[in-house]
């Protein structure tokens, strides 16, 4: 009976170990064996969503309860949140955006000794923070007054050393003054309180697959919000999942419409794609698929946002996050004018 028991809970843990590497091979197309990092901590991973959830209070809080704060930002204009910076001391570290930094030179004074700033003509395009080595926060949101007051924005908060480490690792690069490249992520795939999270960081972790694999495996539904939307490749995805019965809708930034973005040919292809009618910005840049995956984070998708600008992205295998990211889609649609 003893050898029988511990068979059965051998063929579980290799049956579990096989369902973690088809994961990251289907997410990630490499064909080797890949051991994720399984963690369990106190809490998350959660989700808010600005302007209705305080995205700055989120950060605030963290900041202060905090002793090392990593962040680079695209671009930082919150009078609280630069604040508690200054009162953190060296604690603080920070990259910015080149033409962001020198725009808003006067207010960011009193960290300019703690602040990086990326090289000219080049769009340092991240949104994210390192709290202690082990909080990483990060999502579609610039901590400016516009971003938490009026924008439509998620942040996304994960408690894991494995993350943490991967951002960190970005963070030095970009701090030493390495961008648009670097050293591939450690952990692509980590497990955190039973959710599987794939970590990006673009351009030398990036390419269009990221998405296109996940919506060509959709069976169910693809719904997405999206600020800038340019890729033909990623739009071919969404129409051939429209025409084998999967419901494809989406939300794009009215202000973001050209004659090289994809809302006419996802429009002229029959998918239900609106523009926003946000008087600010629709900010998002979301794809929920089958309701049980997201992927966010600081990437339009775009070239710029996939092949040349410092970016980040994470892939969440959680059906409860999921289900939250549609509720906010269903929100931002329901809002619009255009149909």
């Amino acid at each position: 009976m003893m050898e029988k028991n511990t068979i059965r809970v051998m063929l579980i843990i290799a049956l579990a170990c096989i369902l973690a590497g088809c994961l990251y091979l289907a997410l990630c197309g490499m064909q080797k064996p890949y051991h994720v990092p399984l963690e369990n901590t106190t809490a998350g991973p959660e989700a808010y969503f600005c302007p209705q959830d305080s995205c700055m209070d989120i950060l605030l809080n963290l900041t202060v309860t905090s002793k090392n704060v990593d962040c680079a930002f695209y671009d930082l204009g919150l009078e609280p949140l630069i604040s508690a910076f200054e009162a953190k001391g060296p604690g603080v570290r920070l990259v910015m955006d080149h033409d962001n930094y020198y725009k808003d030179e006067d207010e960011l004074g009193g960290l300019s000794d703690r602040i990086k700033v990326a090289v000219p003509n080049h769009q340092m395009h991240d949104k994210f923070c390192v709290f202690d080595r082990r909080i990483v926060a990060t999502g579609s949101f610039n901590p400016t007054e516009r971003g938490n007051f009026e924008n439509n924005n998620n942040l996304v908060i994960i408690e894991s050393a494995y993350l943490a480490k991967n951002f960190e690792d970005e963070f030095d690069e970009m701090w030493k003054g390495i961008y648009s490249g670097g050293n591939e992520v450690e952990y692509p795939l980590i497990s955190v309180n039973g959710s599987y999270v794939g970590n990006y960081f673009c351009p030398e972790d990036c390419s269009p697959e990221l998405f296109t694999r996940l919506i060509d495996d959709a069976r169910q539904s693809v719904y997405f919000m999206a600020f800038s939307f340019t890729r033909d490749d990623i739009g071919d995805s969404l129409m051939a999942a429209r025409r084998r019965g999967v419901e494809v809708r989406g939300v794009m930034e009215r202000s973001q419409e050209s004659r090289w973005s994809e809302y006419e040919r996802l429009k002229d292809a029959g998918i239900d794609v609106r523009l926003d009618s946000n008087p600010a910005n629709m900010h998002h840049k979301v794809f929920i698929i089958d309701g049980s995956i997201v992927i966010t984070g600081s990437a339009n998708p775009t070239g710029n946002g996939i092949y040349h600008n410092d970016e980040n992205i994470l892939v969440l295998y959680d059906t409860r996050l999921a289900r939250e990211f549609t509720q906010e889609f269903w929100s931002v649609y329901n809002q619009n004018l255009n149909k």
